[in-house]
């Protein structure tokens, strides 16, 4: 897809959209170029982008992640919510959710609820523990 230097960020994702329809809607892309995330109200000429280089587009989706009832320190069962991208690692879920919510990270682990057993490695991207949309990570 072609480009002008003088449209938007937001122009640039109806194209896509206009191009995928349902797969891909507006809300649900993210782009990056050279490792930043484009902003909507930005042009392309913002970037500085040159003829032939690349706009990674991503697909963010929503994720659930339960923290059950601890007796012990008097927390109950919580839900937060996430906004991520398949790339993401386990790792950034735990800064996310440090930022968003005040989890202690180095106090928390996180696995799926058929792994109760096993813990998500932080070095590996959530898109290979089969975490997309819907999906919910307990934080234990």
């Amino acid at each position: 897809m072609i480009v002008g230097d003088d449209e938007t960020v937001l122009e640039v994702k109806n194209r896509i959209y206009s191009s995928f329809g349902r797969e891909l809607p507006v809300e649900k892309q993210h782009l990056e170029f050279n490792g930043l995330e484009m902003q909507d109200e930005n042009t392309m000429q913002c970037y500085q982008i040159d003829n032939y280089d690349k706009i990674l587009v991503r697909e963010m989706y929503g994720i659930s992640v339960f923290r059950p009832l601890n007796l012990s320190s008097g927390q109950s069962n919580e839900r937060y919510g996430l906004i991520v991208h398949k790339d993401y690692t386990v790792g950034d879920l735990k800064i996310m959710l440090q930022r968003q919510f005040g989890f202690d990270i180095t106090r928390i682990r996180l696995t799926l609820p058929n792994l109760m057993s096993n813990y998500l490695m932080d070095d590996v991207k959530i898109g290979d523990y089969d975490i997309f949309a819907g999906s919910t990570v307990v934080c234990l």
